[in-house]
């Protein structure tokens, strides 16, 4: 699997593959991981609120659990500080 690469403009965070996106999180609470086998979206979390630290942590495990890839603490939300 690819490495993939990480940008974000400090509100959202998109994780990309050379041709795809794997992953975003951002503020309307819309996390979600593509499976990298059939490239459908198998996870996804939709909140009325604000996205908390647990659900940063849970997103940052996903991802480490499908891209074995730890996501740099440098690329923590504003918004979840």
């Amino acid at each position: 699997m690819e490495l993939p690469q990480i940008t974000t403009d400090k509100r959202t965070i998109w994780i990309n593959g050379i041709d795809r996106l794997f992953a975003r999180f951002c503020p309307s609470s819309q996390e979600y991981l593509k499976n990298p086998n059939t490239f459908s979206y198998d996870f996804k979390l939709h909140n009325n609120s604000k996205p908390t630290k647990a659900d940063w942590q849970l997103f940052c495990k996903k991802v480490k659990e499908r891209f074995n890839f730890d996501i740099p603490k440098k690329f923590i939300p504003n918004y979840i500080i």
